[in-house]
């Protein structure tokens, strides 16, 4: 637990956050609107970064529990059940992270 904790937090971008002290989100005072990422790359809210953290933490998650835990049931049926549900959990997480990437970052969604 101790490594997924320091894992999430590396990826987080904790240390950007240490050295150049963000806002913790976004709160627009006119509309009351919340953004939780900030528009453009280089730079980013605490909140954002632990998102993105979590994000990869089921990422990572998802595929120990494949590898690690599920070869360890006895049933064929509940192998392929969490199979299953490991790629299902994986995808959903994966594909979150690369969305909000492209949405910070929308060369990297263009056809060039």
């Amino acid at each position: 637990t101790v490594s997924a904790g320091v894992y999430t937090c590396a990826i987080s971008g904790l240390i950007f956050d240490i050295i150049r002290s963000p806002q913790m989100y976004y709160a627009n005072p006119q509309t009351g609107q919340i953004m939780f990422f900030y528009p453009q790359s280089g730079n980013q809210f605490v909140v954002e970064g632990f998102i993105i953290g979590f994000l990869n933490l089921g990422c990572a998650g998802a595929l120990i529990f494949l590898a690690a835990v599920s070869p360890t049931f006895k049933s064929q049926k509940l192998k392929d059940y969490s199979l299953i549900g490991c790629v299902v959990i994986f995808t959903i997480c994966f594909m979150q992270i690369r969305s909000l990437y492209i949405m910070k970052n929308r060369w990297y969604g263009s056809v060039m």
